[in-house]
């Protein structure tokens, strides 16, 4: 009787040893998936959608890289690892308090639908030299407050998913690629808007949106590793109020506007999968009603299941390789 307990007892231990070393043979095994995270505002909601769904169905997330917005929802969910705590974040977010101006003296004004900003006077101290404001929000303010929802997070030391951010320098016009260092300056220097934020002093450089430069990174996330990209382009979706161009800043947003859009197309060659929702929008105002920002996660989620047969596909075509 002793020597049969003894006997299952060694069979049941190989057999547990033999099935944990397939297992772990097929996670080895399995292609690596990164996500290219791009630009685009409070369409990044759309990112939250396509994540939720990916990790519903079992696939694991091995690199992110994101430019603007791309680069905040994939940085906090690098860093929580709980993609449901980054919607909770992104649904309840008041934009307008998280990027508040950091002087009292700047007011954010309208031309029409746009926003602008000024040539003022010093008055206050007495200077007459006219001058221009080098953006209305603090980047600065928005590193701030991303250091206080991650507590400094290192993107090294702190993050659970191998993670890049865009930006652009401003004074070398070059792409930067943040891979290192504080995560709070990776994503203010990728967000910042030019004209509605002020630079972002890294060192000798001055960072501004990433998206003048590599709109949805689909090349990074190749070079850190991954086997199949998903990538995430979020031009396709606007609102429906007509062009205005009747004024400096629509001419300029709208240059903008087709500038990056232009760069999205070159930025996106080389996915395996990309996700480019067209859809018309009531508004995309950062401070969108909660029923809308829903919404363009849902939106994020279907577009995600649509792709679901083709990437079991890439991964199928993957491993046999």
């Amino acid at each position: 009787m002793k020597n049969l307990k003894v006997f299952i007892f060694i069979v049941l231990t190989m057999f547990f040893i033999t099935s944990v070393g397939y297992a772990l043979v097929g996670k080895l095994d399995r292609p690596t998936i990164g996500l290219a995270l791009g630009e685009g505002g409070i369409r990044g909601l759309v990112h939250v959608g396509a994540i939720k769904v990916l990790l519903e169905n079992g696939y694991h997330i091995n690199y992110i890289a994101g430019t603007s917005i791309g680069s905040m929802v994939g940085g906090l969910y690098a860093f929580w690892n709980n993609i449901d705590k980054v919607e909770d974040f992104m649904l309840n977010l008041d934009f307008d308090e998280f990027m508040k101006v950091g002087s009292n003296n700047l007011k954010l004004k309208k031309f029409g639908d746009n926003a602008y900003l000024t040539l003022y006077f010093d008055l206050l101290n007495k200077k007459s030299k006219l001058s221009l404001l080098s953006g209305l929000i603090s980047s600065e303010k928005i590193r701030d407050n991303i250091d206080e929802i991650t507590n400094r997070a290192s993107i090294k030391y702190d993050l659970s998913i191998p993670y890049k951010a865009i930006a652009t320098d401003l004074i070398s016009g070059k792409k930067v690629v943040i891979g290192d260092g504080r995560l709070s300056n990776a994503i203010a220097g990728s967000i910042c808007v030019p004209g509605f934020f002020t630079p972002l002093r890294y060192g000798n450089m001055y960072l501004v949106d990433g998206g003048i430069k590599d709109p949805v990174p689909v090349d990074i996330v190749r070079d850190m590793g991954a086997d199949i990209v998903i990538a995430i382009a979020l031009r396709g979706i606007s609102d429906n109020k007509e062009i205005s161009i009747d004024n400096v800043v629509s001419i300029i947003e709208r240059s903008m506007f087709i500038m990056v859009e232009d760069k999205t197309k070159e930025s996106v060659k080389g996915a395996d999968i990309l996700l480019a929702p067209k859809l018309k929008v009531k508004s995309l105002s950062y401070n969108i009603s909660k029923e809308e920002r829903i919404k363009l996660i849902k939106l994020g989620e279907d577009l995600m299941k649509e792709k679901l047969p083709l990437l079991k596909k890439k991964i199928e075509e993957k491993s046999k390789k």
